[in-house]
Order: structure tokens, then C-alpha cells, then sequence
């Protein structure tokens, strides 16, 4: 391991939860020790997830294979600087890049912190004329939303990196988050128009994923792209390469045929589903015979799969599926230089890591529309 520039000794902020039944506090704790194959960051910025609200409950905990262990942490989205980099990282990282990081849910690993471990080949640089707050939107929405797409059906094998506890692989097998829509990863050379002329159907565009998935639909040359969200982002969305953009509060029945009217006949092969919608079964009805429901959320309801439809829940995190990820990343630079892969729109909340709880609970009772909530764990004030 390099000599490092950061005293591991010394402490730093962190947002916990210090019990079952505590609330989220500000905790000091020591700065982690990078590894060999890591980096160390120091997180400018972080962004919050539904993930982050759902690690309160035991069954999500249970998911991730870390039920009964406090203090819990999290904070899966993050860009910083990097501070220090092991002996064996390979990507060509240097002191001072500017990068963003998709982290996992043990302490070291998490955003909502001022300094945290990143596998040294699982960070992108970011390009100068992107803001550290736009920069943490991207990992785990676009993460998501490229897997969803290209992991295989049947389902991937796992291939977790060090980052994560042997106890989820027991954990996650009753869950079947493995699998998706079998389409060209969009980072692969010959990915781009990989698609040309397939329509595709994106529940919940104004979503980070939903956002993501557009941009990623467009690249591969999806069409016609259409999909549902409040009708105050459709020129946006368009922007991002929606052709079609349905209101979402019209009824189910009325979506299915504006979406039929809009198909004019061409079959229906793909929906992803990136709000976990509730009424799932409606919208596998949508599919034209053999295609593919993906679901960005988990599906647990028994769904009716007639004439070769399939449906998969997704789990969009490059710590699960190190071979895609790595190749995801080692291209992902190019992308974003070239504004293919664009963040999403941000609201920077106040008080750093003491705003995050507010917004988590803005999250989980869907207050938040088309942006994402983002933090700088530096702002936190001097006495949590």
C-alpha cells in the first residue's frame, strides 16, 4: 500500500444508524484505511436513493445480508477527490482526479461520509465541466438502468467484489435480483444503434433510472421511446431522447391504449419498469408474446406470464456483477465527456450530512420529482 497523505487516525463525519429503533445521527468515526486494490476519496458529494430510506427495514437489511448489525450505513451514490490510491489499482488514477463512485452498504463503502473506500477500478473521472453535486447522480441510477437492459435472462451469475459480505449471496437467492432485458451493454463497441427500430416502453421516465434508461434507449437506437411521467418534464425528457412522453396519472387502461396507438401494430418486446409500478400485471399485458417486463425495484407479487413473457427484477450495482462493471467503467469516462450520458437535474439540500434524513423521508413519500436530492458531507455543521 502507498504512504498515505490522509491520517487514518484521525476522525471524521458519518450518518448512522446507531440502533434498530434509532434515529439517523451524525457519529464521528475514524477514516478508513484503504486497501491494496483501492482508493481512498474524500466525498464532496453524495446523493440519496430509495435505497437509503429502505435500510431501516429489517426485510431490505435481510436482502443485503446485514440484518441485526449497528451501527448501519449507507449512501450508495458519491464523487470527491481522490486522496490516496493501493499498491495494485490498475486504472491509472493520481492524487487530485475528480471522480464518481458507486458505493455498498458497509461503513467504509458509503457516500454519506467525508471520506470513503472506492475499488480502484470502479471510479470514473469526471469531466472538468461537471460539478462534483451533478457527478453523484449518475452511479447507481445509471448502474441500474444499463443493467436492467444488458444483463442476461437467464439470470447472470453473481460476481461480487470485496466490497461485499459472503452472507448476501445467501441472502439475495430469494430474491432473484439477477437478471435483465438481454441488450447490448451501451459501453460494448458495436452497441451503438445495437437496437435501431425496437420500441421500447419506460415506466417513470422522470426518475433518475427512468432518466438513465432514456438516455441509454436513444444510444442503442430504441424507437419508438416512450414513456410515463408527470407531463411538467415532457419537453425534458424529450431532450433526453423520449419520442413519446404519457401522462402518468391518466388510468392504466388509458396508457395501454395510447401506447397501442402509438405501436400501430409493431410488437412490444421490452417495458422496464423503474418506479416499481403497482400494477405490474398490467403492464406484462402490455408485451407482445415472448418479451421481457424488467423491474428496477423487485417484483413479489405472482405474475400471469403467458405465450413466452418473462418478467425480472433487476439489481443495478456493479459491486454484484464485477466483470460488467469494470468494463462499464473502463469506457464510461467517454461517455460523459462526450454528453452522451448526461447527469441528472440536482437540488442541493442544506446542512450536509444533517439534511440527508429530511430527504430520505421526502423520498419515501414521493415528494421528489425529475431530480435527484444530492448533499456535500463537508457542509455538515462543526458541533453534530
Amino acid at each position: 500500500m502507498t504512504k498515505s497523505k490522509v491520517d487514518t487516525k484521525e476522525m471524521q463525519n458519518a450518518l448512522a444508524i446507531p440502533s434498530a429503533d434509532g434515529p439517523y445521527t451524525v457519529i464521528s468515526i475514524p477514516i478508513p484505511p484503504v486497501g491494496p486494490k483501492d482508493i481512498l476519496v474524500k466525498v464532496v458529494a453524495a446523493g440519496l436513493n430509495p435505497a437509503e430510506w429502505k435500510i431501516r427495514h429489517v426485510k431490505f437489511l435481510s436482502l443485503l445480508g446485514i440484518a441485526g448489525h449497528y451501527p448501519q450505513f449507507s449512501g450508495t451514490d458519491g464523487a470527491g477527490i481522490v486522496v490516496e490510491i493501493g499498491s495494485e489499482v490498475e486504472s491509472g488514477l493520481e492524487r487530485g482526479d475528480r471522480i464518481a463512485f458507486q458505493g455498498w452498504f458497509r461503513q467504509e463503502w458509503t457516500s454519506f461520509q467525508q471520506y470513503a473506500v472506492v475499488h480502484g477500478n470502479l471510479a470514473v473521472k469526471i469531466p472538468s465541466a461537471m460539478s462534483f453535486l451533478e457527478a453523484c447522480t449518475i452511479p447507481l441510477a445509471l448502474c441500474t438502468a444499463a443493467f436492467g437492459l444488458s444483463l442476461q435472462n437467464p439470470p447472470n451469475e453473481l460476481q461480487l467484489t470485496h466490497a461485499v459480505p459472503e452472507t448476501f449471496l445467501m441472502a439475495s437467492d430469494a430474491y432473484g435480483l439477477r437478471g435483465g432485458a438481454g441488450r447490448k451493454g451501451f459501453w460494448e463497441d458495436d452497441a451503438e444503434n445495437s437496437a435501431a427500430g425496437e420500441p421500447i416502453v419506460i415506466l417513470g421516465g422522470s426518475s433518475s433510472i427512468g432518466q438513465f434508461t432514456i438516455q441509454i434507449a436513444k444510444y442503442l437506437g430504441h424507437s419508438p421511446i416512450i414513456t410515463t411521467s408527470s407531463l411538467k418534464h415532457a419537453d425534458y425528457l424529450k431532450g433526453l431522447g423520449a419520442t413519446h412522453v404519457i401522462n402518468r396519472h391518466d388510468s392504466e387502461e388509458a396508457i395501454f391504449s395510447e401506447i397501442k396507438n402509438i405501436l400501430n401494430g409493431t410488437e412490444l418486446l421490452l417495458v422496464y419498469d423503474t418506479v416499481d409500478s403497482p400494477h405490474k400485471q398490467l403492464h406484462v399485458d402490455y408485451l407482445s408474446p415472448n418479451g421481457i417486463f424488467v423491474n428496477a425495484m423487485g417484483i413479489e407479487e405472482t405474475l400471469e406470464l403467458k405465450d413466452g413473457r418473462k418478467a425480472i427484477a433487476t439489481f443495478g450495482s456493479v459491486h454484484l456483477f464485477k466483470s460488467l462493471g469494470l468494463e462499464m467503467y473502463k469506457n464510461l469516462d467517454k461517455f460523459l465527456e462526450q454528453g452522451i450520458i448526461k447527469p441528472t437535474r440536482i437540488e442541493k439540500l442544506s446542512g450536509g450530512l444533517e439534511g440527508i434524513p429530511d430527504g430520505l423521508k421526502r423520498l419515501e413519500e414521493n415528494k421528489v420529482s425529475g431530480l435527484k436530492l444530492v448533499v456535500n458531507p463537508w457542509e455538515t455543521p462543526m458541533d453534530s
